[in-house]
């Protein structure tokens, strides 16, 4: 499975329905994650960190598991 695809499924299985909401947690605009999520780019490792990080925080607080950020 390609990045992109990854990223796209990753979303989706957390509860993210739409680009937007991940360009905002990564500080980009939706069609970078569009491009990501088609494989036209690639993200760079900080933003690709960013996004995973944004998936995984926000799947936490859809599904009641936190109040906050995680800080690392």
């Amino acid at each position: 499975m390609s990045v992109g695809k990854r990223i796209r499924a990753l979303r989706a299985k957390s509860g993210i329905s739409n680009q937007e909401e991940l360009a905002y947690l990564v500080g980009t605009a939706r069609q970078t994650v569009s491009s990501w999520e088609r494989d036209i780019f690639l993200p760079d490792g900080a933003n690709l960190n960013k996004a995973l990080e944004g998936i995984e925080y926000l799947h936490r607080i859809y599904h009641g598991r936190d109040a906050g950020p995680r800080h690392s």
